[in-house]
This record gives C-alpha cells, structure tokens and sequence, in this order.
C-alpha cells in the first residue's frame, strides 16, 4: 500500500507518494540505466509489466556491481537528478531491502552508514 510501519512496535507508519515497489523499480531502473523513468515507469510499475527485458538489455550502461552508501543514494552526486535524490532514509532502506529479497542487492554496514551493491 501507500503506508509503512515503523519499527517493531508498530505504532508509527510512513505515508508514501510511491509504494515500496515503485521506489525499488525506480533505483532498480536507475541501476540498470543510469537514469531514471520516472513517469514511464511508474506506468509500467503501475499496470504490473515486467521489465526485467528491458532492464537486461541496458545493464552495461548503468550502475550494476557498483557500491554506494545510502548517504551517497540520498545526497551524493550520485542521487544528483534521480527521483529518489533526498528520499527519506528509512523509505530508501525499504525500497532496498525489496531490491534484496528479489537478489537485485547486497546490504552491509559500512562504519557509521549502510552500504549496497547492486547486483
């Protein structure tokens, strides 16, 4: 849905403009391409069509086998134009934890941030 609970006890939740799916296909998108569809696919998102074609045929341009922080996701040169650039940290965590349980990436701490390589 358009909501996330946060923390264990429950008691608080995100209200999100994407789903945690949409966000995960908007990075997977940028991983794959370098850039983001941003209206295009949340129609694809939206309509459930795979893209997982797509997606292979642009993987040399992109960032796949790359590592980032999740500080460089949000607010590095990297996120610099992305859709997803200044994203709550905790919306950025869910969206990457959903890359994770499709084998889309990696999370691993890294001194004081989280990391992720993208797969």
């Amino acid at each position: 849905g358009r909501a996330a609970w946060v923390g264990r006890e429950k008691n608080e939740f995100l209200v999100l403009w994407k789903t945690v799916p949409e966000w995960a296909a908007v990075i997977s998108a940028w991983v794959s391409c370098g850039f983001c569809f941003e209206e295009w696919l949340c129609v694809i998102t939206l309509s459930h069509i795979d893209t997982n074609s797509f997606l292979l045929q642009a993987e040399s341009s992109g960032h796949r086998g790359s590592i980032c922080t999740l500080f460089e996701l949000r607010e590095g040169d990297t996120a610099e134009g992305t859709e997803f650039a200044g994203l709550d940290e905790g919306i950025l965590l869910l969206a990457l934890q959903h890359l994770q349980t499709q084998g889309r990436a990696a999370l691993f701490a890294v001194d004081q941030d989280q990391g992720v390589k993208f797969l």
